[in-house]
């Protein structure tokens, strides 16, 4: 279970998002970002949705250098929630590339901030 200070019904959809299946093509980091995110703003939690890219420490290792992949998730209400992979994907991740950890960080959508992107990626002034 996720630990997290979020509303019940928002720890139970992002426990079901974490234990869906993992697919590169149909249900990877960006697919999973945006069903969080459209739950997240359905029950009026602020959000971020965050790009970023993540190094894997275990392929240096071999190759000298890290291994390096584009990666989505999302922040929110201030609690960062990334579960692109399935508990299972996760560990045969870890065990063959070694853990991973967030290098460069873009915020590309926010929802209920101050510099509310509306989801299309610059600062937008909010409506009063």
């Amino acid at each position: 279970m996720i630990k997290s200070r979020l509303p019940k019904e928002m720890r139970d959809y992002i426990e079901k998002i974490h234990q869906d299946k993992y697919s590169v093509i149909a249900n990877n980091c960006i697919d999973k970002t945006q069903k969080l995110a459209a739950k997240a703003k359905s029950l009026g939690l602020p959000y971020r949705i965050i790009s970023c890219t993540d190094a894997y420490d275990g392929v240096s290792r071999i190759s000298m250098t890290d291994f390096v992949v584009p990666h989505v998730f999302i922040e929110i209400d201030g609690e960062e929630i990334d579960v692109a992979a399935d508990p299972e994907t996760e560990a045969m991740a870890e065990g063959l590339l070694g853990k991973s950890k967030k290098l460069s960080r873009t915020v590309i959508g926010e929802f209920g901030y101050e510099t509310d992107t509306q989801d299309i990626g610059f600062p937008l002034k909010k409506k009063k």
